[in-house]
């Protein structure tokens, strides 16, 4: 019976990949270390049928807990931590301190227990804004964090590499925005914020002119692509040390971006799917007016593809707030009284 991490696996897309996980090996132990402090203690009911479930309850900081949880672990899923947008400068210590030396107990955790293989939960914040928007960056673009949560981000995949390199074989997967519905939401990234004020008040706020972009991934597509990177290492064949002891490949590092819309794009997108929704442009908050753009090449050629389609994902996000449109249920005020 393999045995399966996925750390922060009742968060956003943790939970979406423990769905995948579950319907992909029916007969594995699935393992969530979770504190569960975002309360998203519902994304644990109604798991799929098939695979052994076990709860940790407990921090990346917790060496008690990490050793637990990887204790005979076959395959690691990192995605416990902090999740921001990129332009955020809240709680730099706090960012650091779950981000990079959480990554770092537990890559250390994961090489005493003698994990095979370890998929990295990165973001394509780490590259910073864009210099040049028509040139998305890649894999070898020289990162410029802008901000703590970047910085943490970026801080996390060196210590990943530094522990794992040449002893677990280990996958960095950079993800763009998430979006979507999941069992387990977040509203603070850019598309998600944009779908729910839609939703709910009627009407969307673009900053500045709409044209600064973001790389955008679906929530099924980014649980996707850290799945499809398990299997990438899966297939590596080892390199051959200078003792002649083999040894894994060099860490594999992948963009997971499904499109760089701008933000007057996005916002068309989903004015596409209810024209009653309005769309207002501000001047306010500069630092939403940079721009990010990734380019998932590199992974695409390795087999993986985002699979959902834009524009249903938003009619269903839509759907879920059916009670907001007038033609529902009368007119609604800005507070949602009558």
């Amino acid at each position: 019976m393999p045995i399966l991490v996925v750390t922060g696996g009742s968060g956003y897309v943790g939970n979406e990949l423990v769905r995948q996980l579950a319907r992909a090996y029916p007969d594995a132990e699935l393992r969530i270390l979770d504190n569960l402090q975002r309360g998203t203690h519902q994304a644990l009911f109604d798991l799929p049928h098939g695979p052994r479930y076990r709860l940790v309850q407990g921090d990346l900081l917790d060496p008690h807990r990490t050793r637990r949880a990887l204790e005979g672990a076959d395959v690691v899923f990192h995605l416990a931590g902090i999740v921001r947008t990129p332009v955020s400068f809240d709680h730099p210590t706090w960012m650091h301190q779950i981000n990079h030396w959480g990554t770092h107990h537990l890559a250390q955790a994961a090489r005493e227990a003698s994990v095979a293989r370890f998929v990295h939960a990165s973001s394509c914040a780490i590259y910073g804004p864009s210099d040049t928007p028509q040139t998305p960056a890649n894999e070898t673009t020289e990162p410029k964090p802008l901000g703590p949560y970047a910085e943490s981000k970026l801080a996390a995949e060196h210590a990943a590499t530094g522990l794992l390199k040449g002893a677990t074989h280990l996958a960095i997967v950079r993800l763009g925005t998430v979006y979507g519905l999941a069992p387990a939401m977040r509203f603070d990234s850019a598309p998600n914020r944009m779908l729910l004020d839609a939703a709910t008040q009627r009407s969307l706020q673009v900053h500045g002119s709409g044209q600064q972009r973001r790389p955008i991934v679906h929530v099924t597509d980014a649980a996707n692509a850290l799945l499809h990177a398990a299997h990438l290492l899966q297939d590596q064949k080892p390199r051959t040390g200078q003792t002649g002891a083999t040894n894994p490949a060099e860490p594999l590092v992948v963009n997971a971006v499904a499109a760089n819309p701008t933000m007057t794009e996005l916002a068309a997108s989903i004015q596409q799917a209810d024209p009653d929704i309005r769309i207002r442009y501000t001047d306010q908050d500069v630092a939403n007016r940079l721009t990010f753009a990734a380019d998932a090449s590199r992974l695409r050629a390795l087999g993986w593809a985002p699979r959902s389609d834009h524009q249903q994902a938003i009619r269903t996000f839509l759907e879920r707030f059916e009670g907001f449109r007038e033609d529902a249920a009368g007119p609604v005020g800005p507070t949602g009284e009558d």
